[in-house]
């Protein structure tokens, strides 16, 4: 039962923790935290979708390590035997997330819950709502990850030509067919080879509730891959990807498949390079050199060069070295030809001038 109804909730209010995971697209300018500080259910605690991510990375909505996920349940009261609901008052039906964060940290799956429409459909409904401020106890929260959840971009570029596993893009189809530019600057529009595209926006009703389970199976089924085999879900910045995780479990009874939560926004950043090859070679032939004074001053050159294609993007640490270090290489190549040509050609011009 990962989702409730707000009858639900309101019987069984003072039985479970309530969380408000609110997030907004940054187009929106809207602010979760000050909406839920003028408004949220009875007893519901804030989650800061932004500032409880990894914070040392460009990259937005990285999960976060596990001891800082520890500190982050501990400190909003949360237990281990806690039952969750999650909602939010989000266009991107954000509480997903948490939804997915939950489970992957290690809270039993039939203990998370998500508000079906969330504060939109509760406030229609004119159930009770209020702005004090909560007050918790901190409790003593313990985790284990999940990792099996989570894919990396290595194993999305070699399943490009494995097809172990269905990659489905939750983004809007204007975006998956690169019709549209990316919300965040500097990324390449498109979509991974090979992915197939299921808006989230088309598994939700107008009053921000699920459609119909048989209706999410019949959009499952459109897709003509092999459905024996593992989904990935994909997006943006991991919220929208969430949905369609939640949408899954909802109509197949079962916990998330993996998904990379920033999967698609790393593949943009490095546009047409084959990151896992490159890595992988890099990692193979510049071990020893990485950790040498030698290689860690050569690659402070090669960023600044490429910052023109790149963007607002990072090179990877291993990448910017086997780069950085080519170009040595290759500079060395062209000036020990051009001192040959230079002393071949001075030879010859002595030679010449000796014999007359």
């Amino acid at each position: 039962m990962s989702l409730v109804d707000t009858s639900w909730l309101e019987n069984n209010i003072d039985k479970v923790k309530i969380i408000d995971c609110s997030w907004h697209m940054p187009q929106t300018q809207r602010n979760g935290f000050e909406e839920y500080t003028k408004e949220h259910i009875p007893n519901a605690i804030f989650f800061d979708l932004d500032k409880n991510s990894k914070l040392d990375t460009d990259l937005p909505h990285m999960l976060t390590d596990s001891k800082s996920w520890e500190k982050i349940m501990s400190n909003m009261g949360i237990e281990n035997n806690d039952r969750i609901v999650v909602y939010d008052n989000s266009d991107v039906i954000s509480s997903c997330r948490c939804w997915y964060n939950l489970i992957y940290y290690g809270h039993d799956p039939k203990l998370v819950h998500v508000l079906d429409g969330g504060l939109k459909k509760w406030k229609k409904e004119n159930k009770s709502t209020d702005n004090k401020k909560v007050i918790t106890q901190t409790s003593k929260y313990t985790c284990k990850e999940n990792k099996e959840l989570v894919i990396n971009i290595k194993q999305i570029d070699e399943n490009i030509n494995s097809h172990e596993f269905n990659v489905v893009d939750a983004r809007s189809r204007e975006r998956f067919e690169g019709k549209v530019a990316e919300p965040r600057k500097g990324l390449r529009s498109g979509s991974i080879k090979n992915s197939f595209c299921l808006p989230f926006s088309e598994l939700i009703n107008e009053d921000h509730t699920f459609i119909d389970k048989d209706k999410i199976l019949e959009k499952f089924k459109s897709f003509k891959f092999d459905h024996d085999k593992n989904i990935v879900f994909s997006c943006g910045s991991g919220v929208t990807a969430s949905v369609l995780a939640l949408a899954s479990a909802k109509t197949l009874a079962v916990t998330p498949e993996p998904h990379e939560n920033t999967m698609f926004l790393s593949w943009s950043n490095l546009n047409d390079l084959n990151f896992s090859s490159i890595l992988s070679l890099s990692m193979k032939v510049w071990s020893s050199f990485i950790n040498s004074e030698k290689g860690r001053q050569k690659e402070f050159f090669i960023e600044p060069l490429l910052r023109p294609f790149l963007g607002s993007a990072t090179l990877p640490s291993n990448l910017s070295l086997l780069l950085a270090s080519t170009t040595l290489n290759s500079c060395e190549l062209i000036f020990s030809s051009i001192c040959f040509i230079f002393i071949t050609s001075s030879l010859f011009s002595l030679h010449v001038y000796l014999e007359v």
